[in-house]
């Protein structure tokens, strides 16, 4: 498991890294919301643990934008007595938060605790699927096409498990919104799919594998792949 931590404190980032490390995470850390965007747009994390307190953008803003790219789950640190912080943090997509300071063992049990309840999007019995040029590594969220990496976002990563572990099978935008834990209003699945194409498809407006059914939703088409 992969875990972004985003935190101004120096001393308290670099004890969080040690102690998650322990525990058996991978963790990478950012200072602030600028470089934790830029972290994010080249790694998938698998929990983002997110300071409220921070000069420049706050952990509340910074969570605003995520949402509308990423459904990564987050666990927000707030002071003492940040009540409204917590609210609004609660209601803008956080999944659960800590008020420092904190015993670690109780950070770590609320990450176990989210991690336990995230929505899982990758069925370990299908871990391969092709499409034209390309692979699709469920396992690892890894695209490839003539074995050559294509870079994707967290939110094309999601799409592509969910669409290959339902070969055949439509999924419709309020499915989608369910399991990614979006507001059925939230155009981010519309934006993600039209990315996804322009990566995959020759002529994105014409589709051949990420395919729209009018008035069902969408559906990859797409063969298993047994790869050892």
């Amino acid at each position: 498991m992969h875990i972004l931590v985003i935190d101004d404190d120096d001393r308290l980032r670099q004890l969080l890294k040690q102690f998650l490390k322990k525990n058996n995470f991978n963790v990478s850390v950012s200072s602030n919301a600028i470089k934790a965007k830029k972290i994010l747009n080249e790694f998938s994390f698998d929990l983002i643990v997110l300071d409220v307190m921070m000069p420049g953008k706050s952990g509340i803003e910074f969570l605003h934008e995520l949402r509308l790219k990423f459904n990564t789950p987050v666990l927000l640190l707030t002071a003492l007595g940040q009540i409204q912080d917590k609210i609004t943090g609660l209601k803008s997509g956080a999944d659960d938060y800590l008020t420092k300071p904190f015993d670690p063992e109780e950070l770590l049990l609320r990450i176990n605790n989210i991690l336990k309840h995230a929505k899982v999007l990758v069925k370990e019995e299908l871990k391969y699927v092709k499409f034209g040029s390309f692979i699709w590594d469920n396992a690892i969220k890894k695209l490839s096409k003539n074995n050559k990496y294509v870079h994707t976002t967290n939110l094309e990563n999601n799409l592509l498990s969910i669409f290959s572990q339902n070969l055949g099978i439509e999924q419709s935008r309020v499915e989608l919104c369910k399991l990614l834990n979006l507001e059925f209003n939230n155009r981010s699945i519309d934006v993600g799919i039209a990315r996804l194409r322009k990566k995959i498809e020759d002529n994105p407006r014409k589709p051949q594998w990420l395919l729209t059914l009018r008035g069902k939703g969408w559906m990859l088409r797409a063969t298993p792949l047994n790869k050892t």
